[in-house]
């Protein structure tokens, strides 16, 4: 992991989503999660031990965009996966064993 600045890799749904919580529906819109994103997520993660981390969601755009996710998900030193609702437009749809990913934390966090 670099010394200066860790890559943290965010996946999470890009436009709205449903799920039940508590025996209710709940939608959480496009507008929701890109606050969760920027005002929860992100700044949690880049104030981590003094900005030593930086903090990295995937554009929403159409066509083919899973070989991008697939690399920010391998070259990231962090990953964090929200993989709340589903429309199957989200990345977060796909089975998680088709993705090979790696679990290791910097000792700072273990």
């Amino acid at each position: 992991m670099n010394a200066k600045h860790a890559s943290c890799f965010v996946i999470m749904p890009f436009s709205a989503t449903s799920h039940r919580q508590h025996g209710t529906d709940v939608t959480i819109t496009k507008p929701q999660w890109d606050h969760i994103y920027e005002h929860w997520i992100k700044k949690a993660v880049e104030s981590f031990q003094g900005g030593k981390f930086s903090c990295k969601r995937s554009p929403s755009q159409p066509g083919n965009f899973v070989k991008g996710i697939i690399a920010d998900l391998s070259g990231s030193d962090i990953v964090i996966a929200d993989l709340t609702g589903g429309n199957g437009h989200d990345v977060a749809t796909q089975p998680l064993d088709s993705f090979q990913l790696r679990c290791d934390l910097p000792q700072s966090v273990e």
